[in-house]
C-alpha cells in the first residue's frame, strides 16, 4: 500500500453505526461478487466444473464464541460511535473476531461455512468453499459441487473510500486464472453489499487499514510516515 493510495481526509458521517458492523467484515462480499460476476462471462464456466469437489470443505467456527463476537461487535461500536466527534481512534481485529461475525452476524449468514478468515504475515487469506448452486450461469451444472480453495484479498483506502480487492482465488497454492475471477480484480467487492450507497458513508470513516503479522489495524487518521 502506497503512500499516495492513503491520501485520505476524515469524512465524518452520521447515523449508520449499527449498518456498518457486518460491512466492517464484508471481505466475504467476494462471495456474493463472484456469482454476479461469473453469471454473465462464459469463459472458464467448464474449468470451474472441472476444479470442483462433491464434498465441501469442513469449517469449523469453534473459537469464534459469542463473547470474541461481542468484544469484536464492541470495538466497532465505539470506533463508529467516536469517529464522529472524537480525535484518532484505531482498534484491530484479527482472523478469529473476523470469523465470529460470520458466525454469529445474521446478515453474514450467507458466508458461514464457504469462509474462513485468517491472517498471517500481513496477508488476509480466507479458506473457501463455494457452492456453484449459486451461479446462475451455469444453469443447473454446479448443483452439488464446491469450490475449494483460498482467497487473497487486499484492503486499503484510496480516494477517500474503503476497498477490498480480490487478489486471487488459489487451489493447491496455484492461482486458478479464470476470466471471472480475474476480473473481479478490478472492483470494489464492498460495492456488493446490500443499500451500500447509504452505509459507504461509514466505512469511509476508515481512513487507513494497516495488516499487520496477525491482524487488522483500523484508523480514523492516517499515520504520517517518516522521511529522510
Amino acid at each position: 500500500m502506497t503512500e499516495k493510495d492513503n491520501e485520505q481526509a476524515q469524512r465524518p458521517v452520521a447515523g449508520m453505526r449499527s449498518l456498518a458492523l457486518g460491512a466492517f467484515c464484508a471481505f466475504g462480499v467476494f462471495i456474493i461478487s463472484i456469482g454476479i460476476g461469473m453469471s454473465s462471462v462464459m469463459a472458464g464456466k467448464k474449468i470451474l466444473l472441472t476444479k470442483s469437489e462433491k464434498t465441501p470443505l469442513p469449517m469449523e467456527y469453534s473459537e469464534a464464541t459469542d463473547e470474541v463476537y461481542l468484544e469484536a461487535k464492541r470495538k466497532i461500536s465505539g470506533f463508529l460511535k467516536g469517529s464522529k466527534d472524537a480525535g484518532k481512534l484505531q482498534f484491530s481485529l484479527n482472523a478469529n473476531e473476523l470469523n465470529s461475525l460470520v458466525a454469529h452476524d445474521n446478515r453474514l449468514a450467507n458466508l458461514k461455512g464457504v469462509l474462513k478468515f485468517r491472517i498471517n504475515n500481513g496477508e488476509i487469506l480466507a479458506e473457501t468453499s463455494f457452492p456453484l448452486d449459486r451461479i446462475e450461469g451455469l444453469d443447473g451444472k454446479g448443483d452439488g459441487l464446491f469450490l475449494n480453495g483460498e482467497t487473497k484479498f487486499q484492503l486499503f483506502v484510496k480516494k477517500d473510500e474503503l476497498r477490498v480487492f480480490t487478489e486471487g482465488f488459489y487451489l493447491q497454492g496455484e492461482k486458478l486464472e479464470v476470466d471471472a475471477i480475474a476480473s473481479l480484480q478490478q472492483i470494489n467487492v464492498l460495492a456488493y453489499l446490500k443499500d451500500y450507497e447509504n452505509i459507504k458513508g461509514s466505512l469511509n470513516l476508515v481512513v487507513d487499514v494497516v495488516c499487520e503479522d496477525d491482524k487488522l489495524l483500523i484508523r480514523n487518521w492516517r499515520e504520517k510516515k517518516a522521511t529522510n
